[in-house]
């Protein structure tokens, strides 16, 4: 509950508020109350009896207590009462009987008040996820848009509706996306969980691929259709992704098809997803072809093959259109948390390095493994030397930096 109250303060009001809330009747609310209070009681004083009352509109919590003799000095308050005090209070009580007295509420511990508060409102709140479960199951698997309203507890809290809300762990959200209360987001409804935890039972996701598939979906008619095939999702959400397409209709090409009229619908799914980079890479048979693709836009001229790696050749250095240079190697690993290269070897399945074009002898010395070829015009052997008529050095292997680094 957002608005934390003290027991003394309970009546016929409050009472009314949390049944309609929660929609439970009111009856099912003060029997949780007295539950709640007996519960917390018989820890700390057990077999104590414990009634609920109603007068003028306020909420009195009674208990039982023993009737003493007045004639002993020295009783236990926290299970007793003197005969005299008895009856002040039933004109009728006598030695040995039980006499329910009021319980001074402002007198209570914060922490006895907070553990009756909090074994209440879970009974409550379990009741009312009953009726809500049965509203909500239908929900499970699909995509809603809905408004984040605030953080409670170390969740995301996402309002339903003006009554319900659904909730979403910080594992469940987008790698570095902050979400901004009062505006709507897609989520993917994960599950409706049946358990009695007393939270609320809708949970949501924003990293989870089929909410990704869905956006697309939206987007993206040909794939809605079923002339593009999503072959393969690799991916860090909320940084980086490879969607692995292939046509399965003559005409349609998967890639411009996903990309839009000025990358308008790539550009809505990213708007979507925290503006993550997705990267579209066409599905062939043709291995050669595959992995030339998984790199583009590097122009690779070849890979070395072993039985436990893959290292990419390429140049260090290529020019862009405007005449600037560029370094490939920065571009197959794909910055400081080496995004791409980490896709690109999941993709092939393989641990996968980079050796620059006047590396690969010295590579193949260390390494061993099956040069393939993809620019005709180039070849490599073991005997390669630099320009200089030097031996070559060492190969440049980079895999061992960035295989560390978490996602």
């Amino acid at each position: 509950m957002k608005k934390q109250f003290r027991l003394q303060y309970m009546d016929k009001k409050t009472i009314s508020q949390l049944a309609k809330k929660h929609n439970v009747s009111e009856e099912f609310v003060l029997d949780a109350l007295k539950n709640a209070v007996q519960e917390v009681y018989n820890k700390e004083f057990p077999n104590s009896q414990v009634t609920i009352e109603f007068k003028d509109g306020d909420v009195f919590v009674k208990r039982g207590f023993v009737v003493v003799s007045d004639e002993l000095e020295y009783y236990d308050t926290d299970f007793q009462i003197s005969l005299e005090e008895a009856l002040e209070i039933d004109k009728s009580a006598k030695v040995g009987e039980v006499v329910k007295n009021v319980v001074n509420l402002e007198k209570v511990s914060k922490t006895f008040q907070k553990n009756i508060i909090d074994s209440w409102t879970r009974t409550i709140k379990n009741e009312s996820n009953k009726t809500l479960i049965q509203d909500y199951v239908g929900l499970k698997g699909i995509i809603i848009k809905k408004e984040y309203e605030r953080m409670e507890k170390g969740r995301y809290l996402i309002k339903i509706n003006d009554e319900v809300y659904g909730i979403m762990k910080k594992e469940d959200s987008l790698y570095g996306e902050n979400l901004k209360p009062g505006q709507n987001y897609f989520f993917y409804v994960k599950d409706v969980s049946t358990k009695q935890t007393g939270d609320w039972p809708i949970i949501l996701s924003r990293n989870d691929d089929i909410l990704l598939k869905e956006l697309i979906k939206i987007n993206v008619v040909e794939y809605f259709n079923g002339d593009i095939e999503i072959m393969e999702i690799i991916r860090i959400p909320g940084a980086r992704c490879k969607l692995i397409l292939r046509s399965k209709k003559d005409g349609v090409d998967p890639i411009g098809s996903f990309i839009g009229p000025r990358g308008s619908r790539i550009n809505a799914i990213k708007n979507e997803l925290n503006n993550e980079s997705i990267d579209l890479v066409k599905y062939s048979d043709n291995k050669k072809e595959f992995i030339t693709n998984l790199c583009n836009p590097v122009k690779i001229t070849g890979y070395i093959e072993n039985s436990e790696s893959i290292a990419i050749i390429c140049p260090e250095k290529t020019k862009d259109h405007d005449g600037k240079e560029r370094s490939n190697i920065a571009l197959l690993i794909g910055g400081k948390n080496a995004y791409n290269i980490r896709l690109i070897s999941r993709a092939l399945g393989k641990k996968t390095e980079i050796v620059t074009i006047d590396k690969v002898s010295e590579y193949l010395k260390t390494n061993g493994g099956q040069v393939i070829t993809i620019d005709p015009s180039l070849s490599f052997n073991n005997s390669e030397r630099n320009n200089k008529g030097r031996p070559i050095e060492k190969a440049t292997s980079l895999f061992d930096e960035f295989n560390d680094i978490e996602e």
